[in-house]
This record gives structure tokens, sequence and C-alpha cells, in this order.
């Protein structure tokens, strides 16, 4: 299961249910109280130089998991750890290019399967460390390394890697990673793998000075990273996570400090909301039923992921309904078809959750690259056709009766519960709802128990690859491709597309093989996400892209009259 916490950001659930086990987690205990932003906590005080400068405040859903790159498992953590840390590399503005971080230049190999990185010269972690190339060969080590207690939730992201396996089931060094002798990172892989470069902008792969565990919780509370912003203070549970800009870093920060304020329980947006209105926060998000109004009061950001004004651009995590495809009548792909046709999509994001969803047609997001480009054809409401299709010549229905799976939380069952009565409507059958932990979800869904179950999936970068190759390869089944979904021809696709080095065919490639998926229907989906954030008028540069990301180099706060 860990290795699908991140993707799992959509899910609806809680990911402190995995807290206990991480030694290198502080503590959590959520709570209602403090989390109105303290106007008396220490701050320093704004340079404005050039007019520009100051402390922003954001307001976070929930305590992180962990700023720990190697626990790095939601849009908190990764928020924080992408200003706390540089990568070797960076996700473009397009989202279609890599740009330069730690690394400077990189070399790939005719069969894109040897990258060699350029370090940065001159680049410290913020106690003044140099960093190098062995930090980042000590660094994936400790993400690849299986027997670690605990281990890292992000280990897949390297399993490309030559030595992943050994590294896994033994915690042997992984031989595909070493630093050279004239000082740069030379990564070997077990197959082309042309996303690496996608890979590696994540920030859980961002590298760590050498004491990192020599006392895990004390970094897990205050790490020390090379990125443009550095801890002001330890992390404060269940009140603030404070940064301030980093003086020693190769780019200047604009801002002077950025307050991260933590929200806890079932009220966190609005009681962000509520403080965004009263001046006491620069970003918020916003509640469903709220949105319309904050667009009417705060106006709307034109692109979508730009401030100020509220953010409703599309993001990639996509939630959907998966089919058991190994099971009776759900291995028929007419069967998925006609059952993916009795989902309304338009009125759950409408009626149910007031327009702050987007309805899905497709499965890679279309704010992605290569994304929105197919459409599904099952994915219209159509009650009659799906009624003739779950029909026998008799006249008696195909499906004697339905169990729709869904994890804990109130939107999951107000939507599992409206699109069981869709179903037992128009083929006048008995659709039971079940909810249960996530944890739940997951292991009955493996092993074979479920035939239709509600599911979430966030990128870890944006490309289509991020989502089909984890989901819809046959040699996947049992870990996350949960539908048990196989076809020749999609693997064929999949695979090549996962070793095109040239974009724009690697983007055709996986086009072809989403249109073979949604055609085979293993799932049905319903909606993307939307960012539903407030920004206030005074914060310049803040842009977010689909995956949460915010540049906090190009922040800034206008000077008050």
């Amino acid at each position: 299961m860990a290795l699908m916490l991140r993707r799992l950001l959509g899910a609806g659930a809680g990911l402190m249910l995995l807290a206990a086990a991480c030694s290198g987690n502080p503590s959590v205990t959520p709570s209602a109280s403090d989390t109105s932003p303290d106007p008396t906590a220490p701050t320093t005080s704004p340079s404005f130089d050039d007019d520009r400068g100051g402390t922003l405040r954001v307001g976070l859903a929930d305590n992180p998991f962990s700023i720990d790159p190697r626990f790095i498992v939601d849009e908190e953590g990764a928020l924080i750890a992408d200003a706390l840390f540089d990568g070797l590399v960076a996700i473009g503005e397009d989202l279609r290019t890599i740009v330069p971080a730690a690394a400077e230049s990189w070399t790939i190999n005719d069969d894109g399967t040897i990258y060699e990185f350029a370090l940065r010269e001159g680049t410290t972690f913020h106690d003044g460390t140099p960093v190098t190339a062995e930090d980042f060969v000590r660094s994936f080590q400790r993400i690849a390394d299986g027997t670690a207690d605990p281990a890292s939730f992000g280990a897949y992201k390297l399993e490309a890697i030559v030595g992943f396996e050994e590294a896994q089931a033994s915690g042997t060094p992984l031989s595909g990673v070493e630093s050279m002798e004239d000082g740069r990172l030379r990564i070997e892989l077990q197959y082309p793998f042309a996303e690496l470069l996608a890979v590696l902008t994540d920030p859980a792969l961002a590298p760590v000075p050498a004491p990192a565990d020599d006392a895990p919780d004390a970094f897990a509370e205050s790490p020390v990273g090379n990125g443009p912003f550095e801890m002001a203070e330890p992390w404060q549970q269940n009140q603030f996570i404070r940064l301030a800009a980093s003086d020693g870093h190769w780019t200047t920060p604009l801002l002077d400090e950025v307050l991260f304020q933590i929200y806890t329980g079932a009220t966190s947006a609005q009681e962000q909301y509520r403080d965004f209105e009263e001046g006491l926060l620069d970003v918020a998000e916003i509640p469903d039923d709220q949105v319309a109004v904050a667009i009417d009061r705060f106006g709307e950001s034109a692109d979508g992921y730009t401030g100020p004004g509220v953010l409703t651009g599309t993001t990639g995590t996509l939630y959907f309904f998966g089919f058991n495809t190994e099971l009776a009548p759900f291995d028929d792909p007419a069967v998925r078809q006609a059952l993916s046709r009795l989902i309304d999509r338009q009125g759950i994001a409408q009626e149910l959750l007031r327009s702050a969803r987007e309805p899905a047609v497709h499965i890679v997001p279309p704010a992605l690259p290569g994304g929105g480009e197919v459409t599904c054809s099952h994915c219209s409401y159509d009650p009659e056709s799906a009624h003739a299709a779950l029909t026998r010549e008799d006249g008696t229905s195909r499906l004697d009766g339905l169990t729709l799976l869904h994890n804990e939380g109130d939107t999951n069952a107000l939507i599992a519960r409206r699109v069981a009565d869709d179903i037992g409507r128009a083929l006048e059958i008995e659709v039971e709802v079940e909810a249960v932990t996530l944890s739940d979800l997951v292991v009955r869904i493996r092993a074979g128990e479920v035939q239709m179950f509600r599911y979430g999936w966030s990128a870890d970068y944006p490309t289509p690859g991020s989502y089909l190759l984890p989901q819809f390869r046959s040699a996947t089944r049992g870990s996350d491709n949960l539908t048990n979904f196989s076809n020749p021809d999609v693997d064929d696709l999949l695979l090549q597309a996962q070793g095109e080095l040239d974009l724009d065919q690697r983007l055709d490639l996986y086009r072809q093989a989403e249109e073979a998926i949604l055609e085979a229907a293993p799932i049905a989906p319903v909606f993307f996400y939307r960012l539903n954030k407030v920004v206030a008028d005074g914060v310049q540069g803040f842009a977010s892209n689909p995956l949460g990301r915010v540049d906090l180099t190009e922040v800034w706060v206008e000077r008050g009259p």
C-alpha cells in the first residue's frame, strides 16, 4: 500500500493511518484547536526590497505526513519539500520541458539507459555543507532500501534503476547510481525509460545531508535542505511551519518568509476560508459550496492557475470507479461500458459538488501534456442504452445484484449512493454500498473480492505515463493495477512509449494506449478535482501547476499603504 499513498491524494481518507509506523515522522495528533494564524507568532522583519518581500501566509488542509523527502506522500508535504529542497531537475512552466536545478546539465546515451548529471558548482545545504553527487547516491539508497525501518514510501520511483530489486530485498547498494571521479552523478537503468527526468523532478528524490539519518526525528521536525527556503524554526505540529528565504541559494527568493498555517479536521476548508476573509491568510482552500460566492467576491483567475483571485483550474487527480476485470460478468467490456453509462458525471459534479469538480471523459487530465486528446465513448449518462446492453433476451438482467465499495468519507458516500441509486433504478436490481477504510479497500480489491470500487489517482509527474504505466500494464497486476486489466496491445504500446525519447512520439503512443484502455473500460472516469483556492490581491507571482506545485521563489507580497 505504501507504493500508492502519494497517488491517492484524491481518496478522501486521511493518510495519517500509517503515521505510527514511521519513526522518521514526528507524532501527530490532529486537533480542531489552534488552527487560526497567531498574529503574535514570531516573524522576521520584511525587507520589501524593490517593494517586494514580506510574509506569505498559506493554509494547509492538515499536518503533512512528513517533510523528510523519503516520506513525502501528500500535497502538503510536497509543497513544503519543494521549497526546502532542490532535486536534480525541475518541471518547466509548460510542463513539457525539464529545467536545471541542482544539476546544471545532463547527457543521455542513445538508448536512454544511462544518464549523467553535472551538478551546479558551489551549492550547499542550509548548514553550509557542499552538495555533492555522493549525497544523491546516499539519498537514493535510503529511499530504495526495502529493509529500512521504516522503509520509504517513494521507492517505486527508482524501480527502473539497476540494482533496485536487490536494494529492496536486502538493502544492498543501489548499484545503478554512482558518484564519478569528476563529480558527476551517473544513473544506469535496467531498461530504456524516457520519463526518468520527469520522475526526478519529484521533491521526494531530493538530496539530504549525511547526518539526516543520525537523528531522523529531529531531521523530520527541522529538515536541512538545499532549496531556496530553509526552516526558520522547527515544525509546530497542528499550528504552523515557517520557512525563511535562504541567503546561500543560487536563486534569490523575493519573499522574506512563508508561513504555512496548519488546519485540521473536517472543517479545515471552512476555517481557512473564514480566516482568508478576515485577512489572516493570503492563500486558502475554499469549501465546495462557497466557490461560486468566492468568485463573485474575489474574482476568478484568468487561466485557473495564477493568482490573485479564485484558482479553479483542473488538477492531476482523477476520481473513478474501477471494475474487477477477472470476475464475471465484469470480464466483459460491454458490461463495464454499460455501467459507465449509468454514472451521471454532470449531475455529480454540478448538483452534488456544486460545480467544484470537472466531469471526466478521459484518463489523463486535459491540463497535462498529452491529456484530453482521447474522449471516452461510454462516459455520457445514457440509462436506456445501458439497460438494453445489460438485459438478456428473456428480459432478465445480466446483473443479479451489485456491491459498490468505497473508502470512508462523506463525499465518497454521497457519490456512491447517487451512483448506486442510478444503477439500481435503471436495471431494477439491488445495489449495495459499503464503506471501508482505505487500507481495507486496497486489501479487498487485491484479494479479488470486489466487483466495483471507488478509487483516486494523482500524478507524481506531469505525463500520461504517470497514469497509464502503473495502472494498466499486465506486469503491475497485484500492485497498482487493481482492476487486473491485461491487454497485449496496450502492453506493447506502453512499452514503446516508456522508452521513446522523442516527446511528441511518446505522447502519441500514450494517446493510442489511452484510447484502447478507454474502449476496454477497466475503469469509469468520473471527475477531475479543481484547485479551488483563493489568492489575495496583494500576492503577486503565485502560480500553481496542476500537480499543486508552486515556485515560491517567484512570489512576492505588495507593500501595504
